[in-house]
Parts: structure tokens; C-alpha cells; sequence
């Protein structure tokens, strides 16, 4: 009897007096804290975030979000950790309820089949047993996520209570739009006030917190279309119409909604896109849709194309870049102006570094693009004296992609890019990163009962067992992306 008594007096020191949500393990046999889990977590993974959908979800379609919580075991603990769940409507655009021209789902705050629930991977714990979940759950799922290619594994939980306890307090990012800043604890970034295209800064935070230098003089946009009248028509960034349209502020990302188009005479014309801007911890991913409302071989000719790209303040002079197909680092010196010796085929993605901290950029065209053979072409300029205005400094120090616009066909083409932050940098974590997209962690859900009066057992993909045994309806998820809690 002392023994046991014991034991509880010593779980119950162990409880943190802190803002970490954790519940309490009913049934610990007091053989420690590695006798709490069922089975360890082996992923090594951080930086990806973990994407599912509801319709993944056996037992929560139809649940009350803000009745939902994620957990996961951490340390023995069953502890509340940071996650959000963004609903999409059903044209599958995510729903941003702020902003001038705000969107909203139509499941007035249920969970539907489209809904993502967002954690990150460096939250997620090991596998709990049924005999510590909390008791006043009324429903709970378990999600396995495994990566692909090590088969290495860990788990997070989603419980529906009567009485929610508080979420964890943890916010990785924050979306200000009356500045138009977005920020974490990685990178800043604040986009020009007049022109939402534009980017007026772009720092690295270092591992004290303390901004870098800014690194950005400005995003690109420089458009040539060659008629078949033989006039030919440039445009750049500034050229762009470009508006904020509604926003949404979250722990895992914010999202900033904006739609860009171009006016000729007068008259809208191609292209026009829309981008919805998530803002993660350690990324910035960009989901896009550029329409084209005409066939471009009936009006331009050979030439035509448009080029997108970063081009960086002079505060990278020394940094180093290097891409896919070309490994080997170039020391950016403003004398290599044009990349000679570098292949620009082929190339989807990019990266510079400095003792800073570095970035890293991809880009991935949807099926209709690539169908049509658009193809990446790298855009390399690190020229100190070329003229590149309208831009901020003289000089360009310019890297993105080209596109043909004769290959864009009428219609409406789905495309992505994505921008990942690191501090310290070090060539090697393009891996890290390009493994978020091509080796996507895959996250399965089984619907558990919760404790009542006997042991609760699992089921398989897609039911759920009742109190008493029985099935009940079988509800359905996506995988995902990325942040980071290194260190």
C-alpha cells in the first residue's frame, strides 16, 4: 500500500504548475516514464508540418471545432500541443474570416471532409495507451505519421470534449495586417504598403532572436509580350494591381489572401493570379492560381516570356548559392554576372547562405503547366552595374525562374512556391526541406473509443466503436508541409 501511495505523491510532484496543458495518467504502474508509452516515437523529422484532412478523421466529421484539442505523449505526459484546423470551402479555398472581402465555410464551425487539422512534426510525441486518455473525451482519434523513406514513426491524438481545456499557448507565427508584416522566430517579412506585391523587407533572426540585416531589395515581375503586330509590351512588378483580400492568424500559420492583375490600356488583361500566403515558422508557402483568358499562340510570338524572382539587397555580397543540378557553391561576388558554367535546366529549386542563416527557394507547377512543357528555367543575375530598375539599389543580385508564355495554355493553371528560413544554415538542409514535398510524411488515423468503464480498443481505419461495441459511422485526410522547433 506505502509503495503505491508513493508512486501517485510522485506523479503528482511531477505535474508542471506552468501554462502546459497535460492530463494525467490514470493507470501508470510506477515502472517510470518509459512504461507509459505503448511504443516510442522514432521520427526524426522536424520541420514538416503534419496535414490532415477531416474526412481522415473515423468518428470527428460534424464535431464542433473549438470542441476539438490535439495532444500528443511527450516525456510520459499527455500534453496540449499546438494546432489549428482551417476550414475550406467548397470550392476548396481555405476560409479566411477577416479582411475586406473575408470567406467563410458553410459548416458553421463543424468539422467537414475538406477542413485540414495542422500540427507540426516536431510536436508530436509517442504512442499513448487507451488508459490515459482523458475521461471526459467524448470521442478521440489517433494519427500515426510515418515518413515514407525510414519508415520511422510518431503519434498525435485528437480528443472531442463536453468542457475543451485550454489549447496549448504556443503561437509559431503571426500575421500583422495593418502592417502587412508576417513574423516567427526565424524571419520577418513586410511587404511594401503601397504595392502588397512588393517586399520591403526580408530579415533572418538568429538563434538569439535578434533580426539579421535586411537581405531583399525587392520581388520581381518582369513580363515581355511580343505581338504579332510586332509591339512589344513590358511590364514589371509595379504594373501590377494587387490587393489584400482577407486574412487569418493561426499557431501553426497565418494565412494572407491577395489577388494580383495586369491592365492594358485600360482593358484587365493576362495574367492574373491569386495567392493565398501561409505563413509557417520556419516557411512561407505560397498556393497560386494564374488565369490566362486567352490562347497566347493567337496573339504573341516567339520571345514572350516572364521571369519572377527574388532580387537581394547587398547585404548577401559573400553569401553562397547553390541549386538542383548545380551542388557545387558560387560565392556571390557581383563577377559571375550572368552564372556561366551553371545549369539552368531542370532547376526547381535554389539556395543562399551566409554566416546569417540562409533561404531556400521551390517552386512546383501544377499538372496543366507541366503537361504543357513549361519546364524550370533558372534565372541567375549577380551583376553589381546592371540596371535593373524599377528596384531599390543599383545592381542585381537576382535569382528565380522564366517562363515561356507561348507554352501557358487558356485556362486556369494551379502553381506553388515555397521560401524556407534556417539559422544557422549549412548546405545539406535543402534535403530537410525538399523531403517536406517529396517524401511527404503520411499521416494514417484510427478511431479509438475513450474510456468508460472498461479498456477502450482500437479500431480499424474508418469506425469507431461505441460505448458498447458498436460500429458507428465510418468519416474520413491529406498529408503536409513545415516548421521547425530545432534547438
Amino acid at each position: 500500500m506505502h509503495r503505491y501511495l508513493l508512486v501517485l505523491v510522485l506523479v503528482l510532484l511531477s505535474l508542471p504548475l506552468g501554462p502546459v496543458q497535460t492530463l494525467a495518467l490514470d493507470g501508470a504502474d510506477g515502472e517510470g516514464e518509459a512504461s507509459v508509452a505503448t511504443a516510442a516515437r522514432t521520427l526524426t523529422r522536424t520541420v514538416d508540418p503534419v496535414i490532415v484532412q477531416g474526412k481522415e478523421l473515423p468518428g470527428m466529421s460534424g464535431r464542433p471545432l473549438a470542441s476539438l484539442r490535439a495532444f500528443a505523449l511527450r516525456d510520459g505526459r499527455l500534453e496540449a500541443i499546438p494546432y489549428q484546423i482551417d476550414e475550406f470551402d467548397e470550392k476548396g479555398r481555405i476560409t479566411c474570416p477577416e479582411g475586406k472581402d473575408p470567406r467563410k465555410d458553410e459548416d458553421e464551425g463543424h468539422l467537414d471532409s475538406n477542413d485540414e487539422v495542422v500540427v507540426m512534426a516536431a510536436d508530436l510525441g509517442d504512442k499513448a495507451p487507451r488508459r490515459i486518455f482523458p475521461r471526459d473525451a467524448r470521442a478521440a482519434s489517433e494519427v500515426r505519421v510515418q515518413d515514407p523513406t525510414s519508415g520511422t514513426q510518431a503519434w498525435f491524438y485528437v480528443f472531442d470534449f463536453d468542457s475543451p481545456p485550454p489549447p496549448s499557448p504556443v503561437e509559431y507565427v503571426q500575421y500583422d495586417p495593418t502592417e502587412d508584416k508576417a513574423s516567427s522566430d526565424l524571419y520577418l517579412v513586410d511587404f511594401n504598403e503601397r504595392r502588397s506585391i512588393l517586399l520591403d523587407d526580408m530579415r533572418i533572426k538568429g538563434k538569439d532572436g535578434k533580426l539579421g540585416v535586411n537581405i531583399i531589395d525587392r520581388i520581381k515581375v518582369r513580363t515581355w509580350f511580343k505581338s504579332r503586330i510586332f509591339i512589344t509590351f513590358k511590364f514589371n512588378e509595379e504594373d501590377i494591381t494587387s490587393h489584400v483580400t482577407a486574412h487569418k492568424n493561426g499557431p501553426i500559420r497565418s494565412v494572407r489572401s491577395a489577388d494580383y492583375f495586369l491592365k492594358l490600356l485600360f482593358i484587365k488583361v493576362t495574367p492574373s493570379a491569386h495567392v493565398d500566403y501561409l505563413f509557417y515558422r520556419n516557411a512561407i508557402v505560397g498556393p497560386g492560381e494564374l488565369k490566362v483568358p486567352f490562347n497566347p499562340k493567337l496573339v504573341l510570338r516567339g520571345g514572350s516570356r516572364a521571369v519572377t524572382g527574388l532580387d537581394f539587397d547587398e547585404a548577401v555580397r559573400g553569401w553562397q548559392f547553390y541549386s538542383a543540378r548545380n551542388p557545387n557553391p558560387i560565392v556571390l561576388d557581383g563577377i559571375n554576372k550572368t552564372g556561366d558554367g551553371l545549369e539552368k535546366k531542370d532547376v526547381n529549386w535554389f539556395a543562399l547562405f551566409g554566416e546569417e542563416g540562409g533561404t531556400m527557394t521551390r517552386v512546383v507547377y501544377g499538372p496543366s503547366i507541366l503537361k504543357a512543357k513549361q519546364g524550370y528555367d533558372l534565372y541567375y543575375v549577380d551583376d553589381l552595374d546592371q540596371d535593373g530598375s524599377p528596384e531599390r539599389t543599383k545592381g542585381e543580385t537576382m535569382f528565380g525562374f522564366t517562363m515561356d508564355l507561348l507554352k501557358l495554355p487558356r485556362g486556369a493553371h494551379q502553381l506553388w512556391f515555397y521560401q524556407y528560413f534556417a539559422s544557422p544554415f549549412t548546405m545539406g538542409d535543402e534535403v530537410k526541406f525538399n523531403d517536406i514535398l517529396d517524401h511527404a510524411l503520411e499521416p494514417r488515423a484510427l478511431a479509438v473509443s475513450v474510456p468508460r468503464d472498461g479498456m477502450a480498443t482500437p479500431s480499424a481505419a474508418g469506425s469507431d466503436p461505441g460505448e458498447n461495441g458498436e460500429a458507428l459511422p465510418a468519416h474520413g485526410g491529406k498529408a503536409g508541409e513545415a516548421a521547425d522547433r530545432e534547438g
